[in-house]
Formats: C-alpha cells, sequence, structure tokens
C-alpha cells in the first residue's frame, strides 16, 4: 500500500501542473512627471516675450511630448516670432498688448496614455523701458535725485562721486568736507593729526532742496551740505556723535522737508534731525530702515526689512509705513509687503507707491513692485539679469510728474528709466 501511495503523489502533481492556466500581467504605466517650469524673464511688458521651458521626467523612459496652451498672447519657436506654434520645448511666449497675469498651461505626454499637466503665470506689467543712463559711466548709483529741469542726480557709493546729468553731459564732484585739526584719544594719549580726506567716503544718497545740495555719506555716518558741487560751495555737515542720541547709523538715504533731515538708519531706525541746531528731535523705531520719502502731502513713506536671522532667509518681514512729520506712524497704512530685502522707495503722482526689491539669485528675482496708497498690490516688473528690462540689486528710485520711472540698477552700474506702456 505504501508504494502504491508513493505512486499516486506524483500523478497528482502532473496533472495540477498541467491544470494549471498561465495568466498575462499587464505592466504598470507610470505618468510623466513635471519637476518644474520657468520663464525668462519672469515678467515682461505689454508686447514683451518670455522663454518658457518645462522640466519633466518619465520613470518608464518613455518620449514625452510637450503641448502649451495660452489664453491670450502668442506662441513661438524663438524670438524671430517667425514661427508659431504650441509644441516645443523650451518655447517663446509674446505677450499681448495689455497688461495683467496671463496663465499658460503645459501637458506633457508619453506616447502610452500617461500624462502630466501643470501651468505657470506671467505678470505683464505696465511700464516700459524708455531709456538707459550711465553706461560707462556710474559704477554703484545708490541713490538719485530728477529735478523738475530733468536733471538728474546720482550718489555713486562705487567710485565714491555724486554725478549730475544735464540731459548731455555728465560731471562730477568727491568733495566731503575741508581740512581740520582732529584730536584722537588713544592709549598713549592724545595725538592730534591732520584730516587731509577730500573725497566721499560711501555717497548713498543725494537730495536737493532750497537751492542747497544734500550728500548722505553713509561710510563716516554724515550728511554734506552744498551750495554748488565742490570744494567752493561747501556749507557745513550734519555728524554723528557717538554714544549720543543725535547719531545717524548706518544711514541708508534721507530726505529734507522744511527745516528737517529725515534719515533711514539700519541699526537706530528713523530720525529727525532739525538742520538749524543740528540736533535729532525724534527717532522711532524699526530698525532696518532702508528706503525713505515723502509723498507730497505731509506722510513720511518707510521701507523696513525686518526678520529672523534664521536662513536661508535672512529676512522674513517687509514693511512699507507711513508716519507724519513727527514720526507718528499709521498703523491703518502699515503694508506687509512680500518684497524680499526692500530698498528703495517712491511715491508717483496718482499716490501709488515704488518699491525696489534688492532680492539675490539665491532666493528672490530683483524687481520692481508697485502699491496703491492703501497697501493693495498692482503688480511688478523686471527679474535679475543684465538685460534691458532686468536688475542687479536695484537701489534708490524717483518717479516723475509724468509718471517717469528712474531706477538706480546698482549692480549693472547705470540708471533705468521706465515709463507707462
Amino acid at each position: 500500500m505504501k508504494n502504491k501511495a508513493f505512486l499516486i503523489l506524483p500523478v497528482i502533481l502532473v496533472l495540477s501542473l498541467l491544470g494549471c492556466k498561465k495568466e498575462l500581467v499587464e505592466p504598470e504605466v507610470h505618468n510623466p512627471y513635471i519637476r518644474g517650469l520657468s520663464a525668462t524673464p519672469s515678467n515682461v511688458s505689454k508686447g514683451g516675450a518670455t522663454t518658457l521651458e518645462c522640466f519633466a521626467t518619465d520613470p518608464d523612459q518613455n518620449t514625452l511630448s510637450y503641448t502649451w496652451t495660452c489664453q491670450a498672447g502668442k506662441l513661438y519657436t524663438d524670438t524671430t516670432f517667425s514661427t508659431e506654434t504650441d509644441t516645443g520645448n523650451p518655447i517663446v511666449w509674446k505677450a499681448p498688448d495689455n497688461s495683467g497675469i496671463f496663465v499658460i498651461d503645459i501637458k506633457v505626454e508619453d506616447g502610452t496614455d500617461g500624462s502630466a499637466d501643470s501651468s505657470i503665470a506671467i505678470p505683464v506689467g505696465s511700464y516700459k523701458l524708455l531709456e538707459v543712463l550711465g553706461t560707462g559711466v556710474l559704477t554703484e548709483p545708490m541713490g538719485i535725485f530728477v529735478e523738475g529741469s530733468g536733471d538728474v542726480w546720482v550718489a555713486d557709493a562705487g567710485d565714491n562721486n555724486v554725478w549730475n546729468y544735464d540731459g548731455v553731459n555728465w560731471s562730477s564732484f568727491s568733495f566731503a568736507g575741508i581740512k581740520v585739526d582732529t584730536i584722537v584719544d588713544t592709549l598713549t594719549g592724545d595725538t592730534t593729526y591732520k584730516d587731509d580726506t577730500l573725497s566721499f567716503t560711501t555717497p548713498m544718497d543725494v537730495y536737493l532742496d532750497g537751492g542747497m545740495i544734500y550728500v548722505l555719506d553713509s561710510g563716516v555716518d554724515k550728511v554734506h551740505r552744498f551750495s554748488t558741487p565742490g570744494p567752493a560751495g561747501y556749507d557745513t555737515s550734519f555728524s554723528s556723535i557717538s554714544g549720543s542720541n543725535n547719531n545717524m547709523y548706518p544711514p541708508t538715504s534721507f530726505v529734507v522737508e522744511g527745516d528737517y533731515i529725515y534719515a533711514a538708519c539700519g541699526n537706530v531706525g528713523v530720525r529727525k534731525r532739525d538742520l538749524s541746531t543740528g540736533q535729532v528731535e525724534v527717532t522711532t523705531d524699526p530698525r532696518q530702515a532702508r528706503g525713505i520719502t515723502f509723498d507730497g502731502a505731509g506722510n513720511l513713506w518707510v521701507t523696513v526689512d525686518q526678520g529672523s536671522p534664521s536662513p536661508p532667509y535672512y529676512w522674513i518681514r517687509s514693511y512699507i509705513k507711513m508716519y507724519d512729520q513727527n514720526l507718528n506712524v499709521d498703523p491703518t497704512k502699515t503694508i506687509e509687503a512680500s518684497v524680499y530685502r526692500p530698498w528703495g522707495i517712491a511715491v508717483g503722482p496718482s499716490g501709488n507707491i515704488f518699491v525696489s526689491q534688492l532680492g539675490d539669485t539665491a532666493t528672490a528675482d530683483c524687481h520692481i513692485a508697485e502699491f496703491t496708497s492703501a497697501g493693495s498690490f498692482v503688480g511688478k516688473w523686471g527679474d535679475t539679469g543684465s538685460g534691458s528690462e532686468q536688475f542687479n540689486s536695484p537701489a534708490g528710485l524717483w518717479v516723475t510728474s509724468d509718471r517717469k520711472i528712474y531706477v538706480c540698477d546698482r549692480g549693472n552700474g547705470v540708471v533705468k528709466i521706465f515709463g507707462p506702456d
């Protein structure tokens, strides 16, 4: 009986194997994956163009195809705008002749019913580049003042000069004071020496008022006053007094209004200094004040760069604050702005506020942002680069009565003028 049992078992196994049916398993299909979209530049003027690129991968290593869709504007193979297409990657989008924020959609397909979708929004601004000033002349323009006549004054921290452009010629001066005897306390006793420094150290801003020229020299924490450019026109200096409440440290920008200087200082906030006595009458926080301007209606607007020293975003919160002439802040007018490292500020004839974003190449682009006086975001233009409508650490701003916007493009060493598009 045992031998029969052993014979039956192999037969059962063979029959079981013969009765099994082999089922085919369909391979798993993976959709493509869009890692990101880019637009260079990230925002454009009306009728301008940007290059769009989609970065996608396919787990199955299938060949990918790209289809773009736009509700406004047109898509082209390149910037010659000779051939329209919707299937290139990268592809060029030419903006329409009206401003706004426009969305371009992208669909990526792998040819096996797998697909992925995404979109990118492109702001189209209301301003266009009119002119570039100072090419080959300016080095690191920081502050700017534009006279009603059209004369442009620029504080250049790169070559320690203050420049004037009359529409035809550039001229400059670097005089910072007169030779004086200075007493310096040292550990070995008092030492008297001659201060022969006749140049600005780090001119950051310039302002004209009452026929006088004021120059803010951040390197020595002073504001110098001149009746005419150069040594012959030197009048006086408003200086810091170490350890006192009169110091301006470090001043970054200023305005003159009536009998007072209002200076934005990184470490001591905003200071109001009497031009007659030289004394500081009022001080207010916040620290890290950067840009400062009057709006023509008695209100003082200040850009504030505050935050936490936690990497990678060193400055986390930015503000645009409004004060009266006694530096009383109006909390209802404070704008918490999504501007990374704000600097220059100017108020246009309509009351809208323009702010320059220094930015950096690692965390945020450089651009100019526009807000209403109530704090609503209007739009922005420009990004980081050396192109005609790009910026490299834009600093001082000025807006004229005819809505021309002068931008100190610090890193590119020029002043760019924009106008309504």
